[in-house]
């Protein structure tokens, strides 16, 4: 069971499970949960399927927890009292290569790989922590983040899709001690460069999008209605 959904769950226990989970560090997170993280929902909303080329879209996962205590520790940290949320873009590229040649000698070896496959597997875990008892602002406010990454998820499959296939039968260089560590290296310089055009095309705007919509809403406390503030906010993020 999630710590966060037993009854008992303080602001205190949530902000130390989720110290560094707020709205404004998914850009950070991305970068690690891309490369290493083979994370994947169990229902597949869309798969595209080109030769070479297959991008699995998790649906979007949001889920709400309802937490205890007055929200005196987000507002001593600078967050909304009644609520706060953490979701991560996950881009995670499985590469097939083919060797086209390799040399090895004393220093090591170097080997040129011809990309023959890219599967890439996407997926967006939203997670909403909400005060018992919070206000319909506050709720609504934090509804705003979900709308806005919906947004920008919804153009994932075809960046991701146009990404691959970049990189499908191209050559790529890679060295290392021995072969199998030449083709590693290989494999995780396509990986960097694919997600670098995913971050650039989905997670920075989204990213600019949701710190807009923070500073527009001034934290939840504003005046603004929601859908204005997010229309303004991706607006100005594109």
């Amino acid at each position: 069971m999630h710590p966060l959904k037993t009854a008992g769950a303080s602001y205190f226990q949530m902000r130390k499970l989720a110290a560094t989970c707020f709205q404004i560090n998914n850009l950070a997170s991305v970068l690690i949960q891309a490369v290493f993280l083979l994370c994947l929902s169990g229902t597949l909303t869309a798969c595209f399927d080109s030769h070479s080329v297959t991008v699995h879209k998790a649906r979007m996962l949001v889920t709400k927890y309802e937490i205890r205590g007055d929200g005196q520790a987000n507002v001593d940290s600078g967050y909304p009292r009644d609520g706060l949320s953490h979701w991560s873009f996950r881009f995670v590229p499985q590469i097939t290569l083919e060797k086209v040649k390799s040399q090895t000698d004393a220093t090591g070896c170097a080997a040129t790989f011809k990309v023959k496959n890219i599967a890439v597997n996407l997926s967006l875990p939203f997670d909403v922590f909400m005060r018992k008892g919070a206000s319909q602002k506050s709720i609504d406010h934090q509804d705003g983040y979900v709308k806005i990454c919906k947004r920008y998820y919804r153009d994932a499959s075809a960046v991701a899709r146009k990404d691959a296939i970049h990189f499908v039968g191209k050559e790529i260089e890679g060295r290392g001690q021995n072969e199998a560590e030449a083709k590693q290296n290989a494999v995780n310089t396509v990986s960097l460069q694919m997600l670098d055009f995913y971050r650039e095309k989905i997670v920075i705007p989204s990213d600019k999008a949701t710190s807009a919509y923070r500073a527009l809403t001034k934290n939840g406390d504003g005046d603004m209605p929601v859908q204005d503030a997010i229309d303004r906010a991706i607006s100005q993020a594109n």
